[in-house]
């Protein structure tokens, strides 16, 4: 049985501070699987509104343990942590409960601020972590795991708990009672259970709703009920469903807007383009509300997957029961395979051969392995690609082998097998969020390799990165910024973005970009012969309009008047010649201006004296910037940018100064602090990424060498997200050295 809530928190906690973006280090981890928690410090007592969140109170201070499913691990794990009372842990060793209002300005000065009721919410999005105020004192200091990209119930690998509540009249059930197992103590209706393998579910095909193809993969015992665009599979206990129907003539804002209350965060309600195409639409979201079932201690659960095509919306809804969060099995399985059998199509299917379809996944290993490892969300796709096209684990393996050796890559005449390549490819260059700049190498020769064109390419890449929307004025208003850029010499290029990339052959009436990302921004101008002009910076907000004029061989800001008048007609949608931000050029730029995203370039600062009580690195960090790590990041980025993109020597010589301490930083400086040395990391790799081959050829460079010591002093602090870190740059290191001395296919 569970033992009751006590102390051992408190006392196993104290003197420890809470880490921005880590939790307690070795007690709880954001991360940590919940059962090494409560090993650790006992069970906490769980709400039954707040499923999964556990409070610790019974020490001088209070403690909310909030924990989610995770996909591989297959339990949960903690993904947030809360703290609040006199006497509770510092957060960073910096701001207590009970602190004013202005220790949190002074320790988090790059914190944004927002009113929720009564409270003033301080949160850094790069430390995640958050402070509330309230009264003009600190109230309660939290940290988090950011949100997962997709919402858990279109993940391939969800598992399903293990106390549920089971309906008999479900034939084949996916779990059976496991009358060993210890009962929940707040949930009485749940019974433990064990898994078992289920038979596969019957396919059932129907061609209602004007569409050729709906495929939809239903338990067996189900009816099914049909009217006029709509139609539904009911489980035997009245109350699981599946309902498709159609919404003519509507949106898929509208559609969004009209559910209940969408219990997703923000970032997950948008689906990938990718995920639309595969559904057969042009556009999707996705939505979770929950009821609860008079009576019962159950509740549904809904899922609403939107698939937005050609004017009309596909709403699809999965009704499931659930024990506060824990999913009945039978109803787990259902939502997955409903979701992941999914089809709207006016097509017929793709013919492709068995050894076609084996071609495509030996190209698919090669583009995966391009970095140096597999990420964890490209593999789970692969798995994906075998387990849909009956490709074994013996057969897969052999095939990976020759894709990662660069082996046998080629692609059949045949359009669907192209087709297929095409739509595989992006689909797996986009499966970690990110487009770098190996991928897009890789990309390219594959594409080439399969005869799909350079436009086919370029025009997929932007499908995939950019929301699609039916008008220029959804597009401008609703998807980032817009940038206006008048009086350019009809042949010239730009650098937009770019390290060492010129942006050619712009459309006839060419006038700018919409869809442009929030945060800051590099263009300049280059004439005929390729001679650049002296670029500008800018500063882009989701739906503003930026305006600039090509005058005197620079980029300028037009009159007030001119400026206003493009600016309104952009607004309305009313400029010709606007094209998509051209992510396929730039897919690193985001994270090389993450530490700039306040929009203040920071300058480059003078080399520091040379001080044998400090390291060059000390000089840097508490000489130079005293201490604030959000001015060393800043500065690191922008003298890389100013470098590589403003061609100024200063900004190189800065940078390579920055880079060459931070690869010499030993173990105990980041011990000191773990967020800003990850940081530190991501962004060294991010531009070594950007960074054309010619620079990493001899080992003796600046840029090389020393690297190596960044990821072993990171791995050796034994610190869990220092050492994922050392690991994250060590791959991206010799991916880069490999490529660029011709090492790799």
């Amino acid at each position: 049985m569970f033992a009751p809530p006590d102390d051992r928190y408190a006392r196993q906690l104290e003197g420890c501070a809470l880490e921005p973006g880590v939790g307690f280090p070795d007690v709880i981890a954001l991360g940590d699987p919940l059962p090494d928690v409560t090993e650790r410090i006992g069970r906490g007592a769980e709400d039954p509104t707040q499923p999964f969140v556990y409070r610790y109170d019974r020490g001088p201070w209070q403690l909310h343990v909030h924990s989610a499913p995770d996909d591989e691990l297959g339990l949960h794990v903690v993904v947030a942590l809360l703290i609040t009372g006199a006497g509770a842990p510092p957060l960073a060793g910096q701001v207590e409960v009970g602190d004013p209002a202005s220790a949190v300005e002074e320790a988090f000065p790059s914190a944004t601020r927002e009113r929720r009721g009564g409270a003033l919410v301080f949160h850094d999005a790069r430390l995640r972590s958050m402070v509330t105020v309230c009264d003009g004192e600190v109230d309660c200091l939290s940290v988090y795991l950011p949100p997962k990209r997709l919402p858990v119930f279109l993940r391939k690998r969800v598992r399903t708990n293990r106390l549920v509540s089971l309906d008999e009249s479900v034939s084949a059930p996916t779990a059976v009672p496991d009358p060993e197992a210890p009962r929940h103590p707040l949930f009485p209706s749940a019974v433990p259970v064990k898994n078992v393998a289920p038979p596969p579910p019957p396919l059932a095909t129907w061609e209602g709703l004007d569409e050729p193809r709906v495929r939809l993969a239903v338990p067996q015992g189900w009816s099914e009920r049909a009217a006029a665009d709509e139609v539904s599979w009911v489980g035997p206990c009245g109350q699981e469903q599946v309902r498709l129907r159609r919404r003519r003539g509507s949106s898929l804002s509208e559609a969004l807007a009209e559910l209940p209350d969408n219990l997703l965060p923000p970032e997950q309600r948008q689906l990938p383009a990718g995920l639309a195409a595969r559904w057969g639409g042009d556009a999707a979201a996705a939505g979770r509300w929950q009821r609860g079932i008079e009576g019962s201690d159950l509740s549904l659960r809904h899922f609403v997957l939107l698939v937005e095509r050609r004017g009309d919306v596909f709403e699809l809804d999965v009704a499931r029961r659930v024990l506060g969060a824990t999913a009945c099995p039978d109803g787990e399985a259902l939502a997955r395979g409903v979701l992941l059998s999914l089809r709207l199509g006016d097509v017929g299917e793709r013919r492709v051969s068995e050894n076609g379809l084996r071609r495509i996944y030996r190209a698919l290993c090669n583009l995966a392995a391009c970095d140096g490892e597999v990420d964890p969300s490209e593999q789970r796709l692969l798995d994906a690609y075998c387990e849909e096209h009956g490709i074994g684990a013996e057969e897969a393996s052999e095939l990976e082998g020759e894709g990662r050796r660069g082996e046998r890559l080629d692609v059949g005449k045949n359009p669907d097998e192209r087709a297929l390549m095409l739509e595989s490819m992006i689909d797996l260059a986009a499966a970690d969020g990110v487009l770098d700049p190996q991928e897009l190498k890789r990309l390219r020769r594959l594409s080439k390799l399969s005869g799909i064109s350079k436009e086919e390419l370029t025009e997929a890449i932007r499908a995939r990165w950019s929301t699609a929307a039916p008008s220029n004025a959804t597009r401008q208003a609703d998807t980032g910024a817009t940038l206006v850029l008048l009086d350019l010499d009809p042949a010239a290029a730009l650098h937009f973005d770019e390290i060492s990339t010129l942006i050619r052959d712009l459309p006839p009436g060419f006038q700018g970009f919409f869809e442009v990302p929030a945060g800051v921004h590099w263009v300049a101008s280059a004439d005929p012969e390729l001679r650049q002009a002296p670029g500008r910076w800018f500063v882009a907000k989701a739906g503003a309009v930026v305006v600039l004029e090509l005058r005197g061989g620079r980029l300028r800001r037009p009159d007030p008047e001119r400026a206003k008048r493009f600016r309104e007609r952009a607004s309305r949608g009313a400029l010709e010649g606007m094209i998509a931000y051209p992510h396929e050029f730039n897919p690193c730029w985001r994270e090389l201006t993450t530490p700039l995203r306040n929009g203040r370039l920071p300058g480059l600062s003078p080399r520091e004296a040379e001080a044998p009580e400090q390291t060059r690195l000390e000089a840097i960090w508490f000489g130079t910037h005293g201490g604030d790590a959000d001015a060393f990041l800043a500065e690191l980025s922008y003298a890389f940018l100013a470098g590589w993109t403003e061609k100024r020597e200063e900004g190189i010589e800065r940078w390579l100064h920055l880079l060459q301490s931070v690869y010499h930083c030993g173990e105990h400086l980041p011990q000191r602090d773990p967020p800003l040395f990850v940081a530190l990391a991501r962004l060294i790799g991010a531009q070594w990424l950007a960074l054309p081959d010619a620079l990493l050829l001899d080992e003796r460079s600046p840029v090389v060498f020393g690297s190596r010591y960044l990821s072993e002093d990171l791995i050796d602090t034994e610190v869990p997200v220092l050492v994922e870190a050392g690991r994250r740059f060590a791959q991206i290191r010799a991916a880069r050295l490999a490529s660029a001395r011709g090492t790799t296919g």
